[in-house]
């Protein structure tokens, strides 16, 4: 089926061709949610959206808001505007679910049928694409997408033979989730870049036990080599990114692990104790063998966004922080040690994404994050002092968001 829009005013795909502010892409699901006899409520997942900000014409609309509705899709995991043919022409890729559906919109102003890339059917309940990364991964001067997926723990790598994608799968486990993919060179400053990706248990509530590891996969001249990176028999990894986090000029692989709570009851009430905060741990690739350095604890059970960049233009790198309802936080590296303060208190969400990237072309960084419990996506601009706190866009009642990527 064709895509739906409730707004289109985007002329091809976005560009820095009208000056060089940035155009943020996210990844939504909304909710359709009913008044049954009785007072109660039904939730039914309603459709996947795509909402790509561009930048706008006046002061009053700074920016503009274009929505896509994917009808084969409840939610909208991540959609990036990429360059898959080195033609230089960037087009819409989105990875959707329950039915496991990853599209390209070969046409930029999005109004014809897109490429279906990739369909993969899991189980008669439940098939979803959970998250992708686009890279040469092999190093034969062409893109891979790699794709992680709910459930059966897939983890497959897309390539392009002749006009068809063709998926090679890397893994396949019964009642393992994946969750995040992540790519850059960690173990070694060239050849083919590592990939990762975070394995679990099935979902359950936020804060009770669940296994999981995260696996790095590099090709080697004749075949995509794992190794694990860590194994957690508690808790388990729910975000990783690639970053240089000490400034050193070597990325390294940053991972958010879950936190664990115990319920129980108390005066005819169901109440919740953190028995281990949420984690950040950063990994290295050292003679041979992944080093774990734990470098901040966060009072959460849910820590499920990361970004890595100079959020505050001092020239260092810091580590912007996503928790459930702790607050907006960021780790800045001090004299040899990490650092963590709260940027905004008020924000949550069941993700929170966040992004660190230069918005409005004026060389400094700013900090977004979505906070769909409050219904904002809300800006941070560093003053030297402090956070300036503003809307950026409402998100309303019923939507939650996935992903955020920045187009350049």
């Amino acid at each position: 089926m064709a895509a739906l829009f409730v707004l289109i005013t985007l002329d091809g795909a976005p560009s820095m061709a009208q000056g060089r502010e940035a155009v943020v892409v996210i990844g939504v699901s909304r909710f359709d949610i009913k008044r049954m006899p009785g007072g109660k409520f039904k939730v039914a997942p309603g459709r996947g959206l795509t909402w790509t900000f561009r930048p706008g014409e006046s002061k009053t609309a700074p920016w503009v808001r274009e929505e896509m509705v994917d009808p084969d899709s409840e939610v909208i995991h991540r959609a990036v505007w990429v360059d898959l043919d080195g033609s230089g022409k960037k087009r819409l890729l989105t990875a959707g679910a329950n039915r496991a559906v990853l599209k390209l919109y070969r046409d930029p102003k999005l109004r014809q049928h897109p490429q279906i890339l990739w369909n993969p059917v899991f189980t008669k309940k439940r098939s979803r694409l959970r998250d992708f990364r686009v890279a040469d991964i092999d190093g034969d001067g062409r893109p891979e997408i790699i794709v992680g997926t709910h459930p059966k723990g897939v983890v497959a790598v897309l390539k392009k033979t002749g006009e068809r994608w063709e998926a090679r799968e890397l893994s396949r486990e019964d009642r393992t989730w994946i969750h995040e993919i992540a790519v850059g060179r960690v173990s070694a400053p060239s050849g083919p870049p590592d990939f990762f990706a975070t394995f679990s248990q099935p979902n359950v509530v936020p804060g009770k036990p669940q296994l999981g590891r995260i696996v790095r996969w590099r090709w080697d001249g004749k075949g995509f080599r794992a190794s694990v990176v860590e194994s957690f028999d508690r808790a388990h990894a729910k975000e990783i990114t690639v970053g240089d986090v000490d400034g050193d000029g070597r990325p390294e692989l940053v991972a958010s692990i879950e936190g664990v709570s115990r319920r129980y009851k108390e005066g005819g009430r169901v109440r919740v104790e953190l028995v281990e905060p949420a984690r950040v741990k950063v990994y290295r690739r050292r003679a041979g063998k992944w080093i774990a350095e734990e470098i901040a604890t966060v009072p959460d059970v849910s820590l499920r966004s990361l970004a890595v960049g100079d959020a505050d233009n001092d020239g260092r790198p810091d580590i912007v922080l996503g928790p459930r309802r702790a607050g907006l936080r960021i780790l800045r590296l001090r004299d040899g040690a990490w650092r963590q303060s709260v940027i905004d208190r008020r924000t949550a969400g069941i993700n929170l994404p966040v992004l660190i990237a230069d918005l409005d072309g004026d060389g400094r960084n700013e900090v977004l994050a979505a906070s769909d419990f409050t219904g904002q996506i809300l800006r941070y601009d560093w003053t030297g002092s402090g956070w300036k706190r503003s809307v950026f866009a409402t998100i309303p009642k019923e939507h939650w968001t996935w992903s955020m990527e920045v187009v350049r």
